[in-house]
């Protein structure tokens, strides 16, 4: 039998093993084991390179990939998954239902590491006219929301379905008019493609038929340009 497959994730804060797992476990008899990358870039050059301890395939938000020569990529769009705003209890938005990217503008965007790692982040401050940005050292989900508990005037997004810590000095709105969709994606090289890609992405078409996963109306939804389907 073939070896498991492979999948390196990254983009750990916003939880990605949550859609893996669903993957897997609707790919009948796939055997695959899930393990971490450090970053995109990190992932696409272990997945380029192709070596013995190297993974079969990545996921993740994909950007930013290495210029491979006459190596390739391929990469399929898995989901798109609402976005919401997070936000200390005290600050001035937290009673809303919903909020429109244009109301941000005066609060502070907090990246949960080093700006340069947060393209997301940062292409949706560049589109919605949010400048004041503040990032820093990555040190886990539960010191960033602690922090950010304690700053009324910040506030950070989150794919909607990331389970939070139940912290009533935190409040997670919806965004609305539009609503940030978070693109997931799986890439691996192509002409070597493990034999349980096949599976994996008619697991994939199956949840995204039955979850709608990869339902996007430009009228109502907002996609970074390199993002869009």
């Amino acid at each position: 039998p073939p070896r498991p497959l492979r999948i390196d994730v990254w983009g750990h804060l916003y939880a990605p093993l949550r859609t893996v797992a669903a993957m897997i476990g609707s790919a009948a008899g796939l055997d695959a084991e899930p393990g971490a990358g450090r970053d995109c870039p990190a992932v696409a050059d272990a997945l380029l390179r192709g070596g013995p301890g190297d993974p079969d395939a990545g996921f993740g938000r994909v950007h930013a990939l290495p210029d491979a020569g006459g190596d390739v990529l391929v990469q399929r769009l898995i989901r798109l998954e609402p976005v919401d705003v997070v936000l200390s209890a005290r600050h001035p938005l937290a009673g809303a239902d919903a909020l429109r990217p244009a109301d941000l503008r005066d609060s502070v965007l907090r990246y949960p590491a080093e700006t340069v790692r947060l393209d997301f982040l940062t292409r949706f401050a560049d589109r919605f006219g949010i400048a004041a940005r503040e990032g820093g050292p990555n040190l886990g989900l539960e010191s960033f929301l602690a922090r950010l508990r304690d700053e009324p005037d910040r506030f950070t997004l989150f794919p909607a379905d990331v389970p939070l810590p139940d912290d009533p000095g935190l409040r997670a709105v919806p965004l609305v008019e539009p609503t940030p969709l978070y693109a997931w994606s799986l890439v691996w090289p192509a002409g070597r493609e493990h034999p349980g890609i096949a599976e994996l992405l008619r697991a994939c078409g199956q949840l995204a038929r039955e979850r709608r996963w990869l339902d996007y109306d430009p009228a109502r939804d907002w996609l970074p340009d390199t993002d869009r389907p």
